[in-house]
């Protein structure tokens, strides 16, 4: 466990052995999907490994994840053909605070990958708009589904602390995407419908988009 959380506690991962098992569920069918998650490390990966989604270690049809590497961050998508939305390290990707990580599937267009509200690259998938998206992989956080999606791949472990992990059925918007970072990055509460956002004194400048 990490106290330190983006909000609240997260979950930490030894990169040897953790991982969360949410099971062979969650294929997207012909649906558009995003998925999220919120990563903190502070030393750029040495290796492969798994983030978030359904991953096989093998070319597996119908999987979807985000991944990272020595030299890259990844979202895959794999409908009629694989497909890799990739881009290199930043320093400030791996300096010890909270970054969100997203990667958005529209089936007519493009499987894009984001940190925080930064794009980073895009790949495009319409080549898929109608396949079904579905197998028995496992959804696996925290590491990569081996050759069958049963269980993870060996040494493709993430190290580091995750916490708010979301997959919605739909592509969201880049102002979703910037919405959705600035709300947690930049608060230290959660904004509940029918209550006040907070009592704030005259001069304060509120920010919309």
């Amino acid at each position: 466990m990490d106290p330190d959380g983006v909000a609240g506690p997260a979950l930490s991962f030894d990169g040897i052995d953790d991982y969360i098992d949410l099971g062979p569920g969650m294929n997207l069918g012909t649906n558009d999907a995003t998925i999220s998650i919120w990563y903190k490390i502070d030393a750029k990966p040495t290796s492969a490994a798994g983030v978030i989604g359904k991953s096989v270690y093998g070319p597996t049809k119908g999987r979807y994840s985000i991944l990272w590497s020595a030299n890259y961050i990844t979202s895959m998508f794999h409908g009629n053909t694989e497909v890799s939305a990739k881009n290199g390290w930043q320093t400030s990707y791996y300096d010890g605070q909270w970054h969100q990580l997203t990667a958005v599937y529209a089936r007519s267009s493009a499987n894009s990958v984001y940190v925080d509200n930064e794009l980073l690259a895009s790949a495009n998938i319409s080549n898929s708009t109608t396949y079904n998206m579905k197998n028995t992989a496992l959804w696996l956080i925290g590491a990569y589904g081996n050759s069958n999606g049963n269980a993870p791949q060996p040494n493709y472990y993430c190290k580091g602390s995750l916490v708010e992990a979301r997959l919605m059925f739909q592509a969201v918007s880049e102002d979703w995407i910037w919405a959705s970072h600035r709300n947690i990055a930049f608060n230290n509460s959660f904004n509940e419908y029918g209550t006040p956002v907070s009592n704030m004194s005259n001069g304060t400048i509120i920010e919309l988009r």
